[in-house]
C-alpha cells in the first residue's frame, strides 16, 4: 500500500510540472507602466500563468525589480510546437 501511495504521489507531482498547452494563445490587455523606482530597476514584463482546472492562462501585469548579482532579465516568451502553444516564464541569466 505504501508503494502505491508513493507512486501516485510521483505521477501528481510530475504532472504539476507539465506545462499548459492552449491551441489558441489568449489576447493580451495592455497595462499601464508605472514610473520607475530608479536608474536600477528593471522592468520584469507581463507574463501569464496557467491554470489547471479551466486549462486557460491568466495574464499578470509586469513589475518592476531591482535586479539581484547584477543579472540581466530575459523576457518570457510563448513556444509552439504540435501539443500547441505554452508560456515560457522570464528568467534572470
Amino acid at each position: 500500500m505504501k508503494k502505491l501511495i508513493g507512486i501516485l504521489a510521483t505521477v501528481a507531482i510530475l504532472q504539476s510540472c507539465v506545462p499548459g498547452y492552449v491551441s489558441v494563445k489568449p489576447k493580451y490587455t495592455s497595462s499601464i507602466r508605472p514610473a520607475r523606482p530608479s536608474s536600477q530597476h528593471v522592468w520584469v514584463g507581463d507574463g501569464w500563468k496557467y491554470n489547471r482546472k479551466s486549462r486557460t492562462y491568466t495574464q499578470r501585469n509586469g513589475h518592476w525589480v531591482a535586479p539581484k548579482n547584477k543579472k540581466n532579465y530575459r523576457e518570457g516568451e510563448w513556444k509552439s510546437n504540435k501539443k500547441g502553444s505554452r508560456w515560457v516564464n522570464g528568467r534572470w541569466n
